[in-house]
């Protein structure tokens, strides 16, 4: 009888995708509530690992850091961002990752596994394919890896200074404002960083070569560049050139060990396309111009004038600077090193900041020009003292930030990519905020190699 009246089968559509959406919104809210509860177990988990002296102070920080970033998620997402994803970035991941999840299955993962740096949607994709496609799911995922970074950031800290560095460092990292912000986002920058320092940590708290710490090597840099193909090679490097000066080993273990890590890092980059050196990659990532051969290495002159091209392509936002410079040759770039270095680490400047967006980033630039000075400190000390072995961490810092200055004209971008070298600065941050306790409690650090520091 009423079947074929059609306001009654509008109504009654209307109805199932009320039902369906409602339904929808029930599984999201269960998924989130165990992934939440999948979180804190894991982090007990680690927390057996902890050795007893450190586990309090952790404990309270780990705990203090996932509150701010769940109160910062729910902000965030629900309130500011009208439960929208915010950036062009988290947009496209969550688009792939749908696309992803509706393809894959067992029979064509390896046919749909996507190159070297394009690899953060196919991973959005297999957590959308085993939670459904709830956004929240990898933004929780992210708050988890940052917090397990605030504890490698710990022990890293640890191994070129004392705790009280350590425990300074980790602090500045659990309330660094762009590195809350962005563990409430689907975005690449989290990963990327919790598996370079990870494997950075690996590397520097290595003692011997063993068979186990190759492998982990090898793998965390194949996640990384499926990630994120240039900082597997900035780390590659750094990790090439840390081999070459191991400290206190034997000259027959440091050249073994040398030639192991060398050859292993080389014939990934060759696995993953990125040449011998990794030219292939530079030359395919700054290629801009779409005149010459990927296969042709560039020219000095050609490598500047894509790094340019790479540059002037960000000078279309509305926070863009110098907009007008260009790099004509070598000269240009290195006179251009200053200024992208002060907008890199200080800008917004107190100026600019005449809109809500900017106004936000006060916090956060209190926080940077407050550390600047520690941070000078710190590294100085750690250059006299333990260059050794902070050799990967300051090589890996150096070079990323000199590629982001260099490529970079928007104060926008720079806020983001600028959280990717200060998980490492706070780590100099803090050792030069405990250098200043030491020198407060008369031990004199200036004329001594500071033992204490090392305990």
């Amino acid at each position: 009888m009423f079947a074929d009246n059609p306001q009654y089968i509008l109504a009654t559509g209307i109805k199932n995708k009320e039902i369906i959406e409602r339904e929808r919104k029930n599984m999201a809210g269960i998924a989130l509530i165990m992934v939440y509860i999948s979180l804190f177990i894991l982090i007990a988990v680690i927390f057996r690992f902890i050795p007893k002296q450190d586990k309090k102070f952790l404990v309270m920080l780990v705990l203090f850091a996932v509150f701010i970033r769940i109160l910062a998620a729910l902000f965030l997402n629900i309130f500011l961002f009208g439960n929208g994803i915010y950036s062009p970035d988290s947009q496209s991941y969550h688009t792939e990752g749908i696309r992803y999840a509706s393809r894959i299955n067992i029979e064509n993962l390896f046919i749909l596994w996507p190159p070297p740096g394009q690899g953060y949607s196919f991973f959005v994709g297999v957590v959308y394919k085993i939670f459904s496609e709830f956004v929240s799911v990898p933004e929780v995922l992210n708050i988890f890896l940052s917090v397990v970074t605030i504890i490698l950031i710990y022990y890293l800290t640890q191994q070129l200074s004392n705790k009280t560095a350590a425990k300074i460092s980790a602090v500045l990292i659990a309330v660094y404002p762009s590195w809350i912000f962005w563990s409430t986002q689907l975005a690449k920058d989290i990963p990327v960083i919790f598996i370079s320092i990870l494997l950075l940590y690996v590397f520097i708290y290595k003692t011997k070569l063993k068979y186990f710490f190759l492998v982990n090597m090898s793998a965390l840099l194949f996640l990384l560049a499926f990630l994120r193909n240039y900082i597997a090679l900035f780390i590659g490097w750094s990790l090439i050139i840390a081999a070459c000066v191991i400290p206190k080993i034997k000259i027959r273990e440091k050249i073994t060990s040398a030639v192991s890590i060398i050859s292993i890092i080389i014939i990934l980059f060759q696995i993953l396309g990125f040449g011998f050196i990794g030219e292939k990659l530079f030359t395919n990532q700054v290629n801009w111009t779409g005149g010459r051969s990927n296969e042709c290495t560039p020219t000095v002159k050609e490598a500047i004038n894509d790094l340019d091209i790479a540059r002037q392509s960000m000078t279309h936002a509305n926070s863009a600077f110098f907009k007008e410079y260009h790099f004509t040759n070598l000269a240009s770039l290195i006179t251009y090193l200053p200024i992208g270095f002060v907008y890199y680490h200080f800008s917004p400047f107190p100026w600019e900041m005449n809109s809500f967006k900017t106004k936000m980033f006060i916090p956060e630039m209190i926080l940077i020009y407050l550390s600047w000075p520690f941070i000078v400190l710190g590294l100085l000390y750690t250059l006299k003292n333990k260059f050794r072995k902070a050799m990967p961490i300051l090589f890996f810092t150096a070079v990323l930030t000199g590629f982001y200055i260099i490529i970079n004209s928007s104060v926008g971008t720079i806020v983001r990519w600028r959280m990717q070298t200060y998980v490492y600065l706070f780590i100099f941050a803090g050792i030069g905020i405990s250098l200043l306790f030491k020198r407060k409690s008369k031990v004199n650090c200036a004329d001594t190699s500071c033992p204490a520091l090392d305990q």
